[in-house]
Order: structure tokens, then C-alpha cells, then sequence
């Protein structure tokens, strides 16, 4: 079972009737505790921390264009790109490889930042490879990574997003699906400066809203037009139309949020894209070492599912 099942599955849940009460009618189907997401990020010199020590994250097959299915589950517009395990990102602090489940979108942004809300945001989810499958990691601590990015509203429309909004107009109704007509790159979703970055460990933002997920925010935005945006609010669930869909803010409580800026003098932001034919011979850099780790475990994944 993937996210979007596991979180259609959940409990009967809607958003709230108006946009500051997202969660509104969630008790009980949220886990009680004191690591929720999402958080609002202070943006003052003293909350961001330069971790020069951290190395960049590498990504794994990113940019390979894939074909793609598109659902909307009553909550949300998801895509499951059909590469079961050769998607994936490491290193820039993860501790672990993940590799991606899907990809979501909340309008408006469910993060902030210094109480700024975006005017989206997009969610890449991952399950880390060592715990084996979604089902299992979301039930584990640091199980989960998610890679969020903000997208901001613009005069001129993003191409990027022109496949998604065709492939929703085919999924309008809540538990309607379709493929996308063209492949799908999941680096498209991705802003172009992916060295800095937001940290923190917090929750899944919709029930059960188990606190396995360690966040990875970027500081650079997408963009999108307003026509864009409004495709997605006219998604129907239920109830209706799908004017928003994101949780408020969550208290931080005792946990850090970590600026972390990975930019060497040496290293362009677009070198973390690490695919296999980029090893070389001679001592591997970081992202080659990590293309190879990534490369064992989808080996041991496909052995695993022959056996």
C-alpha cells in the first residue's frame, strides 16, 4: 500500500471548513504528541545556522523522465512514478538512503516562513531503503523523508506543471486516476537551488499524523501563475471543491530547526545530481560513492523480490 492509500485509509477525514482550521475535526485521528508538522521557520540570522559540514544530497536517477500516474484522492492530487526503486535521495544530513513513494501538492503552503504562507507547496515522500518498504518506515523514527518546496505565485504560467494540470482535468472527482500523457521527471519538482535548506523532524501533515518524518524545506520557490493555482482548487472532493488543503502550523515545542546551506566554493548546486554513468575511475567524490550504495540496495531489492 502507497501514501496515497495509506493516507486515504486513515480514518474518514475532510479539511476544516475554512482555511485556518485545516484540521479542524481531527482528534482522535492524529497521534498526540509534541513533534507535529507543519512549523513556521523564523528567518532571522540568529535561527540560521551555516552546518558547512554537511554534505550536499545527492539525488539518484532525478531527472529521468518516467511515465507517471496521477490520482486525486479525495484530499490531494498524487503522482506514483513507475520506477520502483532507482529514485532516490542520500546524504545532506539524511543519515540513510530513501527512495520516493510520490508526490503531493497542498495549496496554500503548509510550512511558513517567519508567518509567510506560499502559495503552494509540493511534497516528495520517501521511505528509507533499510526499513524496506512505506508501510514500514512510516512506523519507524527518521522512517520518512520528506523534500518540500514552496511555490510562489507569478504573472507567467511554469511549464512544469502544464502535464499535472492536463492529467487533473482527467481526475476531477475525488478517487478519479489517469496517466500522464507525457513522462515525468521528478527533478522537475524540484527548485533550482537545492543547497539550501530547512531541517527539522516533525509528522506527516494528515492523519494519522505519525512523527517518523525527518523535513527537508527549500529556501528557493517554484513558480506558478494564478490560473495554475486555481486548477488545483477546482479538484473536487466529496464534499466539493478543493479550495485548500493544508494543516495550520504546529507548535515547535523543544525540536531545532536547522538552516543548512551546502553550497562549496568549488560546487555548483546542480553537481548532486548523481547518475550512473557519471562514476569514474580513481577515488569516488560523495555523490558517486552514494550512486553506488543506492545501486547495491536496488540490487538487493530486486534479488528480494524474485526470491
Amino acid at each position: 500500500m502507497g501514501d496515497a492509500e495509506f493516507i486515504a485509509s486513515a480514518g474518514d477525514w475532510r479539511y476544516g471548513s475554512n482555511e485556518e482550521d485545516g484540521d479542524e475535526g481531527w482528534d482522535g485521528l492524529c497521534e498526540v504528541g509534541k513533534k507535529q508538522s507543519p512549523v513556521d521557520f523564523p528567518e532571522t540570522e540568529e535561527a540560521k545556522k551555516n552546518e558547512d559540514e554537511v554534505e550536499p544530497l545527492a539525488f539518484f536517477h532525478y531527472k529521468e523522465a518516467v511515465s507517471t500516474n496521477l490520482t486525486n484522492n479525495g484530499h490531494t492530487v498524487v503522482l506514483n512514478i513507475n520506477q520502483p526503486c532507482d529514485v532516490g535521495v542520500a546524504s545532506g544530513g539524511l543519515r540513510s538512503l530513501y527512495f520516493l513513494d510520490q508526490i503531493h501538492f497542498h495549496w496554500n503552503s503548509e510550512h511558513t516562513v517567519n508567518g509567510k504562507r506560499y502559495a503552494m507547496e509540493v511534497h516528495l515522500v520517501h521511505h528509507n531503503v533499510e526499513l524496506g518498504s512505506f508501510d514500514k518506515a512510516i512506523k519507524k523514527s527518521r522512517g520518512v523523508a520528506v523534500l518540500g518546496a514552496f511555490v510562489t505565485e507569478t504573472t507567467h504560467p511554469n511549464p512544469v506543471f502544464n502535464s499535472v494540470i492536463e492529467g487533473m482535468s482527467e481526475a476531477r472527482d475525488a478517487g478519479a486516476a489517469t496517466v500522464l500523457k507525457s513522462t515525468f521527471s521528478a527533478a522537475d519538482l524540484l527548485p533550482k537551488n537545492v543547497a539550501n535548506f530547512y531541517r527539522y523532524e516533525g509528522s506527516l501533515t494528515t492523519p494519522p499524523c505519525l512523527e517518523t518524518v525527518v523535513w527537508t524545506v527549500f529556501d528557493d520557490t517554484l513558480h506558478a501563475s494564478r490560473e495554475q493555482i486555481e486548477a488545483f482548487r477546482e479538484l473536487q472532493t466529496k464534499e466539493g471543491p478543493m479550495k485548500f488543503n493544508y494543516r495550520p502550523t504546529q507548535p515547535l515545542n523543544d525540536r531545532d530547526v536547522t538552516w543548512i546551506s551546502t553550497i562549496l566554493p568549488e560546487e555548483e548546486p546542480e553537481h548532486v545530481f548523481a547518475e550512473q554513468n557519471e562514476i569514474s575511475a580513481g577515488r569516488p567524490t560523495k555523490s558517486q560513492a552514494t550512486v553506488l550504495i543506492l545501486s547495491l540496495a536496488c540490487i538487493r531489492i530486486i534479488l528480494r523480490t524474485l526470491s
